[in-house]
This record gives structure tokens, sequence and C-alpha cells, in this order.
């Protein structure tokens, strides 16, 4: 009876493990095919896919080059923010040092976000017609999904 009970536990006990096994691999290989949304900084794949492949090289070079600056940036937006902790902790506290501080990091941001128009417009330039509405209707779409991901979220 004992070695009944025993196998019955065992039987019980590689079940689950295969049952573990199986929801694993099967979260693993959902993953894999899974749609990954497109990163922030980089050019759509719906507009890539109607550029020729010179064109497309020149493309991806581009945004890689932007997103290299914004890298650049942001370092320069952290200093303005070390600034600013410097200020809040400062003994005695000085009101004017504060507002200076944040002034750099308002400045920052002005900047970086000039830069990046800045960027647009030159890159847009380069563009046909065809080009630029293409790339218009595939940031149109990333926009749209992005809206709809922060609502599922509920951010919005």
């Amino acid at each position: 009876m004992a070695e009944a009970t025993k196998s019955s536990w065992l039987k019980i006990a590689l079940g689950a493990s295969l049952a573990l096994n199986v929801f694993f691999v099967g979260l693993f290989g959902g993953s894999l095919f899974q749609a990954k949304p497109e990163k922030r900084d980089s050019a759509p794949q719906s507009f890539l896919s109607t550029l020729t492949e010179e064109r497309k090289a020149e493309v991806k070079t581009y945004f890689a080059k932007m997103r290299e600056d914004r890298k650049a940036s942001r370092k320069n937006t952290r200093a303005a923010w070390a600034g600013v902790r410097e200020a809040m902790t400062a003994d005695p506290y000085d009101r004017a040092a504060m507002e200076a501080a944040m002034d750099k990091v308002i400045e920052t941001r002005v900047d970086r976000s000039r830069k990046r128009y800045d960027q647009m417009i030159d890159f847009v330039s380069t563009m046909s017609t065809e080009e630029r509405v293409a790339f218009s209707d595939a940031m149109r779409e990333r926009w749209k999904r992005r809206r709809e991901r922060h609502k599922q979220r509920g951010e919005e």
C-alpha cells in the first residue's frame, strides 16, 4: 500500500513538473514571436519598408546620429539637475541659486527640443514628396499606437 501511495505522488510531481515546463516554454516562445514596439528613436519600420536599400541605409545612419546627439544632450540635462540638487541641499538655502539652477534645467530642455526640431527639419528637407507622405503616415500610426498603449495602461 505504501508503495502505491509513493508511486501516486511521484506521478503527480512529474505531471506538475511537466505542466510547469510546458508553461514556461510557451511563455518564452510567445515572447519571441510577439511584435515588439518600435523604438522611439528609430525610423518607423513601415516607412523604411517603402525605401530603396540605399536610401534605407542613409535614413538609418541619420537616425543613429540623432540618437548619439540625444545622448550628449541627456548628459547636459543630468548636469543641470545635479545643479538643482546642489542648490536644494545647500545650507544656508539660497533661493536665487535654486531659481538659477531651475532656469538652467529649462534652458537645457529648450535647447534639446530646438536641436531635435532642427534635426527633423533637416531630415525632412532631404526627402522626396512621396517619402514625406510615407514618413508622415508612419509617424501618425506610431503616435496612434503609442496613445493606445497609454490608454491601455491608464496613463491618459
